[in-house]
């Protein structure tokens, strides 16, 4: 007979499955970011298949415990972190060194196949190479892992905070990734009750049901989120390649671009501005606007960062708020609302245009209105 603890582990070894179905499956959202994520879920789902004694017990599958679930133990780190890399690193790709970051999981596994695991605890000599002091082994370099992982992540957020001032004119919950800000003060939370579940299991017959409460709800949301998770830099695989390389960092070391060149696209620059006003587009991104002047993206950062000392983000803003200023005069406009207003001139929130107001104004767009008028 099953018990409720019993019910609850048989639906974390599966919910991760359904998630990785749609992950692997859906057209509308395959990406490498989904595949990894999927994969993460497939391997999710294994290990806790691979823990439930209840369902192995009385079968030929039980040996398999001894050889891969410290090995999938030490997989999962990796791969939250290869997912976060996939997420917010304009144009990922998994390399062969990405493997490197499965070397510990891989020695634990061939640690495994040298050990003997018919022979009892009882039985095997302090010191020798056992699954006991392999499991010890395991559970330092989990502990190395979540603290170096959550470290990388972290940085890798914050990098990503700002590449996306230099790549966009706006801000939506697929670019900012404020959800997986919240995974990682989760993946901190759930990966100290993982390690103190396994040093407390003991003390609590209740433990489980809490552990595996948390875990449901923790892989659910990774999940949930994660299929709707959209690629960020979809944009940059659909230029052509001469678009988006080289680097801006190739730009400035070897001189691809003179002083002459600089001026020329400043130039180009402005006059798109001034004549279409292509500003008022709320999704434009400097992907849109490499392929609309046929120019290299990272050139177009480059020289509105030498030329104008700003990131694409406050560029394009600056047209947007001068603009701005201009209807909250305008008789014509007295029907339109603030939010009206910054949706015109290309913000696609009332709250975004706030804040770029009163950054570059000192005071709010209402503010401004009646201090004019």
């Amino acid at each position: 007979m099953y018990t409720f603890s019993n019910i609850l582990h048989f639906l974390l070894a599966t919910l991760p499955l359904v998630f990785a179905l749609q992950l692997l499956t859906y057209k509308s959202i395959k990406s490498i970011s989904t595949k990894i994520l999927g994969t993460l879920m497939i391997v999710v789902s294994f290990y806790y298949l691979l823990n439930a004694n209840f369902i192995l017990e009385g079968t030929n599958l039980l040996y398999l415990q001894e050889y891969f679930l410290f090995f999938i133990f030490l997989t999962v780190n990796p791969l939250y972190f290869i997912y976060a890399k996939s997420l917010t690193k304009e144009n990922f790709i998994v390399k062969q060194t990405t493997l490197l970051h499965f070397i510990p999981s891989f020695v634990v596994l061939l640690l495994s196949f040298f050990v003997d695991a018919s022979i009892p605890k009882e039985q095997q000599l302090l010191g020798e190479l056992n699954i006991y002091t392999i499991k010890i082994f395991a559970i330092i370099l989990y502990n190395i892992q979540v603290l170096t992982y959550t470290i990388a992540m972290i940085v890798l957020l914050r990098r990503h905070q700002r590449n996306i001032k230099s790549h966009f004119s706006f801000s939506n919950k697929d670019v900012n990734l404020n959800w997986f800000k919240v995974f990682v003060v989760m993946y901190i939370v759930f990966s100290s009750l993982d390690i103190l579940v396994y040093y407390l299991k003991a003390l609590s017959e209740y433990m489980d049901v809490f552990y595996y409460i948390l875990t449901i709800l923790f892989f659910s949301f990774l999940g949930y989120f994660g299929v709707r998770q959209r690629d960020i830099y979809y944009v940059a695989k659909q230029l052509p390649s001469q678009l988006i390389v080289p680097t801006e960092k190739e730009t400035v070391k070897k001189k691809l671009i003179t002083e002459e060149r600089v001026e020329e696209i400043m130039s180009q620059i402005e006059s798109l501005m001034q004549e279409t006003k292509q500003y008022r587009d709320q999704e434009l991104s400097i992907y849109n606007l490499s392929k609309e002047l046929e120019i290299n993206k990272t050139y177009l950062s480059y020289v509105i960062n030498e030329k104008k000392g700003q990131n694409f983000s406050s560029f394009i803003n600056h047209y947007r708020i001068n603009e701005a200023k201009i209807l909250l005069h305008d008789k014509e406009m007295e029907n339109y609302t603030i939010e009206g207003i910054a949706n015109t001139v290309g913000f696609n929130s009332k709250s975004s245009f706030n804040a770029a107001f009163k950054k570059y104004e000192g005071m709010t767009p209402s503010e401004y209105k009646k201090q004019t008028n």
